[in-house]
């Protein structure tokens, strides 16, 4: 007697057949978690740093970090040194792979206390390439 005339090697046929579109369904998907997060890995501009303005009159030790999923640049750090209370002023110049330049500049007003908690974050800057190549100026003290 032969199995095939009976249907149900013609059943197993279509649930196969499904499997084989399925694992082909998923391969974007396996390729965009495992392989697309290095790509919008965050951009550090410096890390852990110990920065000071010209006068000597603040110092702080920082990171700026550029938030690829957001677009912004992130301050994150802590007064060392302080002379008195003032205005931080730091100016960040970025350019794209098409050549669009970027001007940011970071603001905030500080009491001046040692270990005082500095968290500046910029508007969301518009480019369509992630990777934008960051440099920063010295900070300003007012």
């Amino acid at each position: 007697m032969d199995n095939s005339s009976d249907g149900s090697s013609k059943q197993l046929q279509p649930i196969s057949a499904i499997k084989r579109k399925l694992a082909l369904l998923s391969l974007p998907l396996f390729f965009t978690m495992f392989l697309s997060p290095p790509a919008l890995a965050d951009t550090k501009v410096f890390s852990n740093q110990r920065i000071c303005d010209a006068k000597l009159l603040l110092c702080i030790r920082a990171s700026l970090v550029y938030d690829n999923e957001s677009q912004r640049l992130q301050l994150q750090g802590r007064v060392m040194r302080a002379q008195r209370a003032g205005t931080l002023i730091i100016k960040v110049n970025g350019t794209d792979k098409f050549g669009k330049s970027h001007k940011i500049k970071l603001k905030s007003r500080l009491k001046g206390k040692y270990s005082e908690l500095i968290k500046l974050e910029s508007k969301k800057i518009k480019s369509e390439d992630i990777k934008i190549a960051w440099e920063y100026k010295p900070i300003i003290y007012k």
